[in-house]
């Protein structure tokens, strides 16, 4: 069974890109049954060749299918955008948050070397890029304003259960909308 995946960003910068708190675990990984996503990361992967698709990165290893979400902290919307192939470093990258709260030291300045050398940055540069995450998590993510979520296309893969389950504890905190933003006129305002 092929599933239909949407047209991926064949570039993919790699930034941190920290996830606000009432969206943790709203992802399509969490959402979906074990076996759709399997299969939609293994596609992820044929379909970036079985490579890291960070502009520089070259590191050969794990891989890990991303899901890359486009965030406005301003009007409190996430939609998530692609599904793109990361090596773990990269991934680790992106997610500096977590990073920071669930891994060794040694394995944090690793990531930090390695985001220093992906981008063509100084160790010292990476560091104060990365840490810049937690001062966005703390001071631009107000954490008793709702949020917006979009899956775009990806929706109809969800298991209606989970993502009730979910909401339900974000306490009125994530709305859902189908597909775009465009569609819900309240989830552009702030």
């Amino acid at each position: 069974m092929k599933l239909k995946l949407p047209p991926a960003t064949k570039r993919f910068t790699l930034r941190p890109n920290p996830i606000p708190v009432q969206l943790w675990s709203l992802n399509l990984r969490n959402l979906c049954e074990a076996k759709v996503w399997f299969k939609l990361r293994e596609q992820t992967l044929e379909q970036d060749n079985y490579q890291c698709a960070a502009q520089g990165c070259h590191t050969v290893g794990p891989l890990h299918c991303h899901e890359d979400w486009e965030i406005d902290a301003e009007k409190r919307t996430q939609r998530l955008k692609q599904l793109v192939t990361l090596c773990e470093k990269c991934h680790a990258c992106v997610h500096f948050g977590r990073t920071l709260n669930v891994e060794t030291k040694k394995f944090t300045q690793d990531i930090i070397r390695h985001y220093a050398q992906v981008t063509d940055i100084s160790v010292r540069k990476a560091n104060k890029e990365l840490n810049k995450v937690l001062t966005k998590l703390t001071e631009t993510y107000n954490y008793f304003s709702p949020w917006t979520i979009s899956f775009g296309e990806w929706l109809p893969l969800i298991r209606k259960d989970r993502l009730t389950a979910l909401i339900e504890r974000a306490i009125g905190q994530v709305r859902v909308v189908n597909n775009s933003f465009k569609e819900d006129k309240r989830a552009t305002k702030s």
